[in-house]
């Protein structure tokens, strides 16, 4: 089992989306975990949400992922697993 499979695993079994570095402002979600197929010590477990108009940072993002755990409810087609 490589480290990828163990944080996905963990991932999945926890509940999370995926991955989020907040300084870097960089989030992977699980279908694409660690696309630079490297693992930041700051990285850690996220939540998928839409990107709010209020944060310059999400302007352009079609989802985002970040360390608060959002409302689950789908919003315009982002799906959100079951919890």
């Amino acid at each position: 089992m490589t480290v990828k499979e163990i944080v996905a695993e963990y991932l999945k079994q926890n509940g999370f989306d995926g991955l989020c570095h907040s300084e870097t402002e960089c989030g992977c979600e699980l279908a694409d975990l660690a696309p630079c197929d490297c693992f930041w010590p700051e990285c850690k477990p996220g939540y998928k949400r839409p990107p709010r108009a209020d944060l310059e940072e999400d302007t352009d993002a079609e989802w985002v992922i970040g360390p608060q755990k959002p409302e689950r409810k789908r919003t315009a087609g982002i799906p959100y697993p079951p919890g």
